[in-house]
């Protein structure tokens, strides 16, 4: 897709566009480097797109940096349809002392990793 076509797109248009992107170049990865093992990387709205990404394709764990925790809808963790609490990897948070968004402490213990460290 041209890029300045990118101003014609929805939202949701324009998400699904982003997260077929990252799960293209997440394959592309793991072929060049099978036997690496390959962590997602996100920040603030990007670690919400590791997230999703997560749910689809195998990856050895995630780091978010600035993870939005409080939503449009309230708090995140407190409703058991949150897709955070569905993250099935080691999942790292990284929250600064001053964030406006939330404190990860409050809902680390909510989360089930299976892993193999």
């Amino acid at each position: 897709m041209n890029p300045s076509n990118l101003h014609n797109l929805s939202v949701d248009e324009y998400a699904e566009k982003m997260l077929t992107s990252t799960r293209q170049k997440l394959q592309e990865v793991k072929s060049s480097h099978p036997d690496r093992p390959v962590f997602l990387v996100g920040w603030g709205p990007g670690a919400l797109l590791a997230a999703r990404v997560s749910f689809l394709d195998r990856v050895a764990g995630l780091i978010f940096l600035g993870f939005p925790l409080i939503t449009l809808d309230g708090v995140r963790g407190e409703c058991e349809e949150d897709q955070l609490l569905r993250i099935q990897y080691p999942t790292l948070f990284v929250v600064g002392s001053r964030a406006r968004n939330g404190r990860s402490e409050e809902h680390t213990s909510e989360l089930q990793s299976h892993h193999d460290l």
